[in-house]
């Protein structure tokens, strides 16, 4: 399976709602439950990002929930997929594979 990083920003819906945030997060997180059938880490942070997210799913899944949450309007996410550094190994093998010298 996949792993994600979600990257959120609140809308300006969201920030006038703001004291019902953990709300909100709580029902995406249970979006994604019951989309990727995994669980969703959640954390609020200071910086160019209000909240960023990580979880598991295969690549449809991601998207759809990506574009579920600019549908609802309460945030705009920039989504990466992202690789355990035990993968690292597999990315040289290819690379060795398909290097012409």
């Amino acid at each position: 399976m996949a792993q994600w990083v979600f990257l959120f920003n609140l809308t300006d819906k969201a920030a006038k709602e703001v004291a019902d945030l953990e709300g909100v997060v709580e029902a995406r997180k249970k979006e994604w439950s019951d989309m990727a059938g995994s669980d969703l880490m959640v954390c609020l942070t200071m910086g160019k990002y209000d909240l960023v997210a990580i979880g598991e799913a295969d690549d449809d899944t991601a998207a759809a929930f990506a574009l579920l949450q600019a549908r609802q309007g309460y945030f705009r996410t920039t989504s990466m997929r992202a690789f355990d550094i035990a993968e690292l190994p597999k990315f040289f093998d290819k690379q060795e594979q398909h290097d012409p010298s």
